[in-house]
């Protein structure tokens, strides 16, 4: 079934912080090489975080769309688009070290990063760090990413569950991200899914789920509709909730073709 979506992107540097170190990517106008979202969480202070974010996501958009045109038609498959995407971060990566190591107001600096890619209705996610990509689908909330935390291992093993991973002093603790040292970015997540009629999808920054917990996001995204109304419940939760960080949501729903 051919899918038509409709988008809309929040941004708010919070209550408690300076500055917005958060950026977002959204391109809908390039249906070829599909449609692309991104958010990411930059982190390493002042101007560095900021600078991390947006280098991310500027150069995730150039350099998926420059890559995308130099594929033969035959090669457009999942795996060469999964090998695009995985390079690309890995760039990006390397740049931000080669540019912290050349600027001493920038070292220490990285960034989350989650990507969705969504062409002939088919979704796929690669993303490093905490930033997350949730679904909704038939009234169902998911996340679809798995968190670069070091708490998440704890996880996975069963000593902590995430409700208790989500109020652990530890919780912010990255094991993965871009940038912030040579080490730090070892391989992305990556998956990939059909993308049903009534999907709706939620990549955000850290500060929204910190600050609201899914359970509040799975109550607004179920009960509203409108894309707009939505996101804006989702921010003022956060806000009302404390707002500690910078909140950043892009929201997407797929519909079928009239």
């Amino acid at each position: 079934m051919k899918m038509t979506y409709t988008s809309h992107v929040l941004s708010d540097q919070g209550l408690h912080r300076e500055n917005n170190e958060d950026c977002s990517v959204m391109v809908t106008d390039r249906p070829e090489a599909g449609l692309l979202y991104g958010v990411a969480d930059g982190m390493g202070g002042y101007a560095a975080g900021e600078t991390a974010s947006r280098l991310a996501c500027h150069q995730l958009q150039k350099q998926y769309f420059a890559g995308f045109a130099d594929l033969p038609t035959d090669e457009q498959s999942e795996e060469k688009l999964f090998f695009l995407l995985e390079t690309i971060f890995y760039n990006i990566h390397v740049q931000l070290v080669e540019l912290a190591e050349n600027n001493i107001n920038l070292r220490g600096m990285g960034t989350t990063l989650t990507s969705l890619v969504i062409r002939d209705d088919r979704g796929l996610v690669v993303h490093v760090g905490d930033s997350r990509l949730y679904r909704m689908r038939a009234g169902q909330l998911t996340q679809l990413t798995r968190d670069h935390t070091e708490l998440q291992q704890y996880i996975d093993n069963g000593q902590l569950t995430k409700e208790e991973a989500a109020r652990h002093h530890l919780r912010h603790i990255l094991s993965q991200a871009l940038g912030s040292r040579k080490d730090s970015f070892r391989r992305a997540f990556t998956d990939s899914f059909a993308v049903e009629a009534g999907d709706l999808f939620l990549l955000c920054s850290d500060g929204l789920y910190d600050m609201t917990g899914d359970e509040a996001i799975d109550d607004i995204l179920r009960d509203t509709h409108d894309l707009a109304a939505a996101a804006d419940l989702l921010l003022k939760n956060a806000l009302d909730c404390g707002g500690k960080d910078n909140v950043t949501l892009l929201l997407v729903r797929a519909e079928p073709a009239k």
